[in-house]
């Protein structure tokens, strides 16, 4: 047994999950974690890194009943090894609170990440990429319990925050950006979130970004504040090509690829045209 041996699996499997390539990743990790257990026992922070790791796999794959005992595991252990203020404990608060998210208990990951968020605050203060990050998470979080204006408030602060760093991705502020949006649709501010999202959806179209996926999400949600604008013809072309990105780039099984689909059907529905509420009713089986 080899704690290097087990590093170095545990950083290939990080690359494997990086490219998509989640089997090869899987049997890694699981090597990684088996040798780590073996060597240190189970309270250890190595042990604790490879479980959230493997968590996160499971995430990004959705699988999210997978991943959640694991990053459960992970975050217990290290709240044993540091004080609840240690980055590594906030980490293990969000990949747990993400994991709920993708579950559907939102008040529970809403509690999670508002004490990551605190700890981040303590730890690092709001120059810190992770402070806003937190922050915009619980955000969304209290969006889906419709909390609107605390979770208006929440996305607002984490964006002012941002747009004070300069050490983040630019296409990481407008996936914060298109949550705003939907925000703005889900309150029936229809016009605020269209001239939100074309603002950003040009600044996405000009950068070079490995993240097709986001501009078609971008494209679904501004399709739908046209949508109801009644502004039907751009509307129609902007939710049909967002979900073809979308399914593309993600899979049809994707929860973002599915809610894509759901808008399309309800702009079919609202025309009455039943023809096109079958064709896509039936993608969505």
């Amino acid at each position: 047994l080899d704690a290097q041996t087990a590093t170095t699996q545990n950083e290939l499997a990080s690359v494997y999950r990086h490219q998509g390539k989640f089997d090869e990743a899987e049997k890694l990790y699981k090597k990684a974690l088996e040798t780590r257990i073996k060597i240190f026992g189970n309270n250890h922070p190595d042990v604790a890194h490879t479980l959230n790791h493997l968590s996160r796999l499971y995430y990004n794959q959705e699988l999210y009943e997978k991943a959640e005992p694991l990053a459960r595991q992970s975050l217990e252990t290290r709240e044993k090894i540091y004080d609840e203020t240690h980055p590594e404990v906030s980490a293990s608060k969000s990949s747990l609170a993400g994991t709920l998210m993708g579950l559907k208990r939102y008040e529970e990951a809403e509690k999670l990440y508002e004490e990551a968020y605190n700890s981040s605050m303590k730890k690092f203060g709001e120059s810190h990429p992770y402070t806003p990050a937190l922050l915009g998470n619980l955000g969304i979080a209290l969006m889906e319990q419709r909390k609107y204006k605390e979770a208006e408030n929440a996305m607002l602060k984490a964006l002012k925050m941002l747009d004070r760093l300069s050490a983040y991705r630019p296409t990481y502020r407008s996936g914060r950006i298109v949550s705003l949006a939907e925000l703005y649709n889900r309150t029936n501010r229809y016009s605020k979130a269209e001239e939100l999202i074309r603002k950003e959806l040009t600044l996405l179209k000009k950068s070079d970004i490995d993240e097709d996926w986001l501009i078609g999400l971008a494209e679904s949600e501004l399709g739908y504040s046209l949508f109801k604008q009644s502004k039907d013809l751009e509307a129609e072309g902007l939710l049909v090509n967002g979900y073809n990105i979308v399914k593309k780039n993600k899979g049809e099984k994707s929860y973002i690829t599915k809610n894509a689909l759901q808008k399309i059907i309800d702009f079919y529905s609202s025309k009455g045209r039943k023809d096109k509420v079958a064709e896509y009713s039936y993608s969505s089986k």
